[in-house]
């Protein structure tokens, strides 16, 4: 049950983190690929 949630969190925490890296290279690149 909690494996699940946990798995659940986690993509939401790396979607997450990907949108804001994607914006934030947007904003301003840092010329890392």
């Amino acid at each position: 049950m909690h494996v699940r949630y946990s798995l659940l969190a986690s993509q939401a925490t790396t979607a997450l983190f990907v949108l804001l890296w994607g914006s934030a290279g947007h904003l301003h690149p840092l010329g890392t690929g």
